[in-house]
């Protein structure tokens, strides 16, 4: 994560400058200085800048070791034949002619017949800050170990860089693992990682049975935010249910009222339409007795006036 990201850029801010300028440029120290100038006032990462020949000779140094390291030949170090084999080298932290632990980063440039290399000594302290904050609660701790189980930062309890770690023995780890383990009668989880561009690894430590931390904290309240938000939903979901089935009784009552007045009109128009057919049949025979009764009527007029 971000020791991978910091190497990275330190080895592309080298490259970049490795192939951006010739070896008659870097090799004038007054020229290199005046570069190593710029680079400082973005990043502090570099403690110094050297060109160094395929001979193992130094052409050119800008630091604060100029009078212990200007003259040394490297031919027979590790990390100069590394660099002529790969191109390019972060070394593990080591004493070297400083005698003070330390890491550099070393890239090779093939210029036409020449081959040189640019060196850069990189300040472990902010390895090691990147790697604090990775010490979680009271108990916590993180460091960083290489292949050999060598400590390459300081860790928060016990143990110093270039020694092993008080911690068990993580470096043939193969990738990001955690487990709970029993060492010297305390038991811990570790988590490990890969730092890709190294082949360290990242050995961070928590006491199981110590308190919340802030990680821990962290889920918590994640789980509260999110058990809140089940108890919203659902008390959202009864009230609106609530109202739905209120609205839903609401409208079965004023679709029963109205059924029934539908109902009392369609029974008034039925009884309507009865009585109308009654009178009509009423009505019929009614008009004959009339008729026949004034048919009737006419005839006894008329035998009146026959016996007058």
């Amino acid at each position: 994560g971000s020791v991978d990201l910091f190497l990275d850029e330190r080895i592309s801010q080298l490259t970049g400058l490795a192939n951006t300028h010739s070896i008659e440029q870097l090799k004038n120290e007054d020229y290199l200085n005046k570069v190593f100038g710029i680079i400082q006032t973005r990043s502090k990462s570099f403690l110094d800048l050297g060109v160094i020949d395929q001979e193992g000779n130094h052409l050119a140094y800008v630091g604060p070791y100029y009078n212990l390291l200007k003259k040394v030949n490297y031919h027979d170090e590790k990390w100069f034949h590394e660099v002529m084999a790969t191109g390019v080298y972060v070394s593990d932290v080591f004493l070297g002619f400083r005698k003070l632990p330390h890491f550099i980063i070393a890239v090779m440039v093939r210029e036409k017949n020449n081959i040189w290399i640019l060196r850069a000594t990189i300040d472990s302290d902010i390895i090691d800050n990147i790697v604090r904050p990775a010490w979680i609660g009271k108990k916590g701790d993180a460091f960083l170990i290489n292949r050999e189980n060598v400590l390459q930062t300081t860790p928060r309890f016990g143990g110093k860089v270039m020694e092993p770690p008080k911690a068990p023995d993580f470096a043939a780890a193969t990738g990001t693992a955690v487990e709970e383990i029993d060492f010297h009668g305390e038991t811990s989880l570790y988590a490990t990682s890969i730092i890709k561009l190294k082949k360290w690894v990242l050995v961070i430590r928590e006491a199981p049975t110590e308190e919340l931390t802030p990680l821990l904290q962290a889920r918590f309240l994640a789980a509260l935010i999110g058990l809140g938000g089940v108890v919203l939903i659902i008390i959202g979901a009864y009230f609106t249910t609530r109202a739905m089935m209120k609205e839903l009784q609401r409208m079965d009552r004023k679709k029963a009222a109205s059924d029934e007045v539908a109902m009392q009109s369609s029974k008034m128009a039925a009884l309507g339409k009865m009585a109308a057919g009654i009178a009509h049949e009423i009505n019929n025979p009614l008009a004959v007795i009339n008729e026949k009764a004034g048919w009737m009527k006419d005839l006894l007029g008329m035998a009146d006036v026959a016996h007058s």
